[in-house]
Protein backbone atom coordinates (compact mmCIF):
# COMPACT_ATOMS: atom_id res chain seq x y z
CA UNK A 1 0.00 0.00 0.00
CA UNK A 2 1.82 3.21 -1.08
CA UNK A 3 0.90 6.11 1.62
CA UNK A 4 2.77 8.74 0.35
CA UNK A 5 1.74 10.19 -3.19
CA UNK A 6 4.34 12.69 -5.63
CA UNK A 7 4.57 16.08 -5.68
CA UNK A 8 1.10 17.53 -6.50
CA UNK A 9 2.28 18.96 -9.55
CA UNK A 10 3.05 15.08 -10.88
CA UNK A 11 -0.09 14.12 -10.26
CA UNK A 12 -2.29 15.84 -12.56
CA UNK A 13 -2.49 14.84 -16.23
CA UNK A 14 -1.82 16.84 -19.17
CA UNK A 15 -5.05 16.42 -21.36
CA UNK A 16 -4.64 12.47 -21.86
CA UNK A 17 -8.22 10.75 -20.69
CA UNK A 18 -5.76 7.51 -20.50
CA UNK A 19 -3.59 8.96 -18.30
CA UNK A 20 -6.57 10.60 -16.08
CA UNK A 21 -8.43 7.27 -16.02
CA UNK A 22 -4.98 5.57 -15.15
CA UNK A 23 -4.29 7.96 -12.27
CA UNK A 24 -7.72 8.04 -10.64
CA UNK A 25 -7.90 3.93 -10.88
CA UNK A 26 -4.64 3.84 -8.93
CA UNK A 27 -5.57 6.25 -6.19
CA UNK A 28 -8.84 4.20 -5.74
CA UNK A 29 -6.77 1.14 -5.76
CA UNK A 30 -4.80 2.30 -2.85
CA UNK A 31 -7.60 3.28 -0.83
CA UNK A 32 -9.38 -0.08 -1.50
CA UNK A 33 -6.23 -1.64 -0.36
CA UNK A 34 -6.26 0.59 2.80
CA UNK A 35 -9.47 -0.35 3.55
CA UNK A 36 -8.54 -4.14 2.88
CA UNK A 37 -5.89 -3.48 5.35
CA UNK A 38 -8.39 -1.80 7.90
CA UNK A 39 -11.03 -4.84 7.63
CA UNK A 40 -8.22 -7.09 7.95
CA UNK A 41 -6.69 -5.66 11.75
CA UNK A 42 -7.54 -7.33 14.62
CA UNK A 43 -10.65 -6.09 16.77
CA UNK A 44 -8.87 -3.02 18.89
CA UNK A 45 -7.90 -4.20 21.87
CA UNK A 46 -5.34 -1.82 22.64
CA UNK A 47 -4.63 1.89 21.84
CA UNK A 48 -1.62 1.03 19.27
CA UNK A 49 -4.63 -1.05 17.59
CA UNK A 50 -6.82 1.64 17.02
CA UNK A 51 -4.12 4.22 15.75
CA UNK A 52 -2.87 1.60 13.27
CA UNK A 53 -6.34 1.45 12.43
CA UNK A 54 -6.62 4.77 12.02
CA UNK A 55 -3.88 5.13 9.99
CA UNK A 56 -5.74 2.88 7.22
CA UNK A 57 -8.26 4.84 7.25
CA UNK A 58 -6.39 7.96 6.52
CA UNK A 59 -4.25 6.65 4.12
CA UNK A 60 -7.98 5.34 2.35
CA UNK A 61 -9.06 8.92 2.62
CA UNK A 62 -5.81 10.91 1.12
CA UNK A 63 -5.83 8.38 -2.03
CA UNK A 64 -9.58 9.38 -1.93
CA UNK A 65 -8.80 12.94 -2.32
CA UNK A 66 -6.26 12.45 -4.16
CA UNK A 67 -8.88 11.28 -6.79
CA UNK A 68 -11.59 13.21 -6.53
CA UNK A 69 -8.88 16.16 -7.50
CA UNK A 70 -8.16 14.43 -10.64
CA UNK A 71 -11.41 13.94 -11.27
CA UNK A 72 -11.94 17.84 -10.40
CA UNK A 73 -8.84 18.88 -12.63
CA UNK A 74 -10.75 16.84 -15.12
CA UNK A 75 -14.20 18.63 -15.05
CA UNK A 76 -11.97 21.68 -15.04
CA UNK A 77 -10.88 21.64 -18.76
CA UNK A 78 -13.90 20.63 -19.72
CA UNK A 79 -16.05 23.30 -18.28
CA UNK A 80 -12.79 25.87 -19.84
CA UNK A 81 -13.38 23.61 -23.30
CA UNK A 82 -17.28 24.55 -23.03
CA UNK A 83 -16.57 28.07 -21.87
CA UNK A 84 -17.97 27.03 -18.23
CA UNK A 85 -17.17 29.05 -14.72
CA UNK A 86 -15.09 26.01 -12.94
CA UNK A 87 -17.39 26.29 -9.71
CA UNK A 88 -21.23 25.32 -9.82
CA UNK A 89 -22.25 26.45 -6.02
CA UNK A 90 -25.56 24.37 -6.90
CA UNK A 91 -23.71 20.92 -7.45
CA UNK A 92 -21.65 21.65 -5.00
CA UNK A 93 -24.77 22.06 -3.11
CA UNK A 94 -26.33 18.94 -4.32
CA UNK A 95 -22.60 17.04 -3.53
CA UNK A 96 -22.45 18.47 0.20
CA UNK A 97 -26.39 17.35 0.46
CA UNK A 98 -25.44 13.90 -0.68
CA UNK A 99 -22.35 13.13 1.54
CA UNK A 100 -24.60 14.44 4.70
CA UNK A 101 -27.03 11.85 3.78
CA UNK A 102 -24.26 8.96 4.08
CA UNK A 103 -22.31 9.96 6.65
CA UNK A 104 -24.63 9.00 9.74
CA UNK A 105 -22.33 8.35 12.12
CA UNK A 106 -20.64 12.18 12.34
CA UNK A 107 -23.61 13.61 11.37
CA UNK A 108 -25.06 16.31 9.33
CA UNK A 109 -22.90 19.60 9.94
CA UNK A 110 -19.65 18.05 10.25
CA UNK A 111 -19.92 15.91 7.11
CA UNK A 112 -21.09 19.49 5.42
CA UNK A 113 -17.76 21.07 7.12
CA UNK A 114 -15.28 18.34 5.75
CA UNK A 115 -17.24 18.18 2.48
CA UNK A 116 -16.65 22.01 2.06
CA UNK A 117 -13.35 21.88 2.98
CA UNK A 118 -12.95 18.81 0.40
CA UNK A 119 -14.39 20.97 -2.46
CA UNK A 120 -11.99 23.64 -1.48
CA UNK A 121 -8.45 21.77 -1.79
CA UNK A 122 -10.10 20.37 -4.77
CA UNK A 123 -10.61 23.29 -6.35
CA UNK A 124 -7.12 25.15 -4.76
CA UNK A 125 -5.31 22.48 -6.07
CA UNK A 126 -7.13 22.29 -9.59
CA UNK A 127 -6.21 25.95 -9.82
CA UNK A 128 -2.77 25.22 -9.13
CA UNK A 129 -2.05 22.28 -11.66
CA UNK A 130 -3.89 24.70 -13.88
CA UNK A 131 -1.69 27.34 -13.86
CA UNK A 132 1.51 28.18 -15.51
CA UNK A 133 4.33 27.57 -13.69
CA UNK A 134 6.24 30.74 -14.58
CA UNK A 135 2.76 32.22 -13.74
CA UNK A 136 3.50 31.54 -9.74
CA UNK A 137 4.56 33.91 -7.17
CA UNK A 138 7.42 32.93 -5.63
Amino acid sequence: MNIESPQRRDHFPSNSTHELTSLVAREITDAQGALDALSGVAPADTLADVRQKLDLADAAIAHMLNARALLVSAAARIKDGEGLPHRDPKREDEVIAHVQRQATVVGPAPAAHVMRAVIEACQEATAEAMTPLKARPG
